[in-house]
């Protein structure tokens, strides 16, 4: 099934059919492995997770109220990085489940962590998510965001594991950074 009529689906499930969250909450998105998200080793395709996390993290925005403000707020969220490692093979017709949980907040991004569970309540995927909203283009501060919508995400900070991954995702982007412009 194409990721639209997902999206379509996964929206008027988390408006009309699923009930409501706070932003602390963890969400949680049932999903089938079909024909179309398999690769050529018949399991879903590594780049199907990050469209079905997209859709996990719609879920989450509707269900917590977040997506009412940023369409009020003329906002739309962008995925800065993703680190996802992947654990068991999700196989055809095979039904899992999406956890979505907003973990850490700060001035300039939300980090978002999301598990996939098999069938057998197996972890068969983790991924961690460093996302921004923006306004005509521009990074807008995140927590003010967030404070329109539940004050007690704000308290939501990245561990100490959390942040070594993200110092070391950035001087790993500015070595790239500076080896194409020396080129």
């Amino acid at each position: 099934m194409n990721l639209i009529l997902r999206t379509i689906i996964v929206l008027l499930r988390s408006v009309f059919f699923e009930k409501k969250i706070s932003l602390v909450d963890t969400s949680r998105l049932y999903l089938t492995v079909l024909p179309t998200d398999m690769d050529t080793n018949f399991h879903l395709n590594n780049g199907r997770y990050s469209g079905f996390m997209d859709l996990a993290r719609l879920n989450f925005a509707v269900r917590s109220g977040l997506y009412k403000v940023l369409l009020k707020e003329r906002l739309y969220g962008v995925v800065a990085s993703t680190k996802i490692n992947y654990l068991k093979s999700l196989l055809p017709m095979e039904k899992f489940t999406i956890q979505t949980k907003l973990v850490a907040v700060d001035d300039g991004w939300g980090y978002i962590h999301h598990d996939f569970i098999n069938k057998k309540g197996k972890l068969a995927a983790s991924a961690l998510i460093k996302i921004a909203f923006l306004k005509k283009g521009r990074r807008v501060n995140f927590r003010d965001i967030i404070s329109l919508v539940d004050k007690r995400a704000l308290n939501l900070k990245l561990s100490d594991q959390h942040k070594m991954f993200f110092e070391a995702e950035k001087e790993f982007l500015e070595e790239s950074i500076a080896s194409y412009y020396s080129l």
